[in-house]
């Protein structure tokens, strides 16, 4: 795993490496739009997408959620669920008491098979249970508050900017909110594995808060992507 830069976007912490900028964003569009809905989103760690990352050793970030997402078979996806789990637990002890959100949520995965948790559900059912004296408040309860009821294309499989912009703007009509009562009001933080440019959490944070009342999200994830 790999130490955040210490020059870093104040909303997505993408390395801002000229010493001479005095810009606190980065280069992409959302981090500094005015009408994001999602605050930030806090990796633990840096991603590297590149050829030569994908093909790296097997025990290299990159590798280890990739077979974890589309790999693993159930008895390792639960190991590795709850190595996941304690990394996100680690991150929220860190955090200052004034920080933490009264809420916890998965970034929904769809599954065909009903019975199936998803990748990002997974982890947090883990976090639930490493968090022996309940200081957080995980969406562990079945159904989540918050799910994604259709499938979508993988962002990775897009071959330019304008199809991922078209397949994140499918996402919309697929979320679904379970109850309401117990979004409305609340600080929202949305777990994810992966954040490239922010667009699908922005998506997910604009239905918390349109449609559930959130009073805001914030996102935390495993890795951020390097572009």
């Amino acid at each position: 795993m790999e130490q955040l830069a210490e020059k870093r976007c104040v909303v997505c912490s993408m390395p801002i490496e000229a010493e001479y900028s005095r810009s606190e964003t980065c280069g992409n569009n959302l981090c500094r739009s005015k009408t994001r809905a999602i605050e930030k989103v806090t990796p633990i760690s840096y991603y590297h997408s590149s050829k030569s990352a994908q093909s790296g050793p097997p025990d290299s970030l990159s590798a280890v959620i990739r077979n974890y997402k589309y790999h693993c078979d159930h008895k390792e996806k639960n190991m590795w669920a709850g190595i996941f789990a304690r990394l996100v637990i680690g991150w929220l002890n860190n955090q200052n008491p004034d920080d933490i959100p009264d809420l916890i949520i998965a970034n929904p995965t769809y599954s065909e098979k009903e019975a199936e948790i998803g990748h990002t559900e997974r982890v947090l059912t883990a976090a639930a249970r490493e968090d022996s004296d309940q200081l957080y408040h995980f969406d562990t309860n079945e159904p989540r508050l918050l799910l994604k009821v259709g499938l979508t294309k993988k962002l990775s499989s897009c071959k330019n900017q304008t199809e991922r912009d078209e397949v994140s703007e499918t996402l919309k009509p697929l979320l679904k909110i379970t109850d309401k009562s117990s979004i409305e009001g609340k600080r929202i933080l949305v777990y994810d594995d992966i954040a490239t440019q922010l667009k699908t959490m922005n998506i997910v944070a604009e239905f918390l808060k349109n449609e559930g009342g959130a009073k805001s999200v914030t996102g935390l994830v495993l890795a951020r992507t390097l572009w």
